[in-house]
Parts: structure tokens; sequence; C-alpha cells
């Protein structure tokens, strides 16, 4: 049996962030798996729905302060259609 927890991948991808995408995709996973909304818990998730929730969750930010988040940015150039 591993002494090594399953999480273990996922903290050391979370260790060295210079840029909040991977936030925004963690964030979009707990949301997708029902974790952190109240979505039905599930086992499999299409990937292109974290990729929405996460851009769901940028969004706000991004339109409403102006919020650059980071140099692989590129939320802050989208012609959104909502603008604040």
């Amino acid at each position: 049996m591993s002494s090594q927890s399953p999480a273990g991948p996922l903290a050391r991808a979370l260790n060295h962030t210079t840029t909040s995408y991977k936030f925004l995709f963690l964030k979009g996973l707990l949301d997708a798996a029902g974790i952190t909304s109240a979505v039905e818990k599930r086992d499999s998730i299409p990937l292109k729905e974290i990729y929405v929730r996460s851009i769901v969750t940028a969004w706000y930010p991004v339109v409403t302060f102006h919020l650059s988040l980071g140099s692989q940015d590129r939320l802050t150039g989208w012609p959104w259609p909502f603008n604040c």
C-alpha cells in the first residue's frame, strides 16, 4: 500500500503557480464534480464542462475589474457579450 495521498499530484501541480489558470481549472473541476455547487456528484466529467465552468468563474472579475489573469491570459481580449 502506498503512503502517498491520492491528492499528491494535484497538490504538486498547485505548488508553483505564476498565473491563476490552475486555480480556475481547479474551481471548475470542483464545481463540475458537485463538491462546491448543487450539481449532483458523478464519476465522469467532460473536460469541456470544466473549461466552461472555469471561464464562468473568471468572467466577473475580468469584465468588472479589468483583472488580468497573468501573462498567458487570453480572457481579457475576448468580446464578452455582457460587459459591466
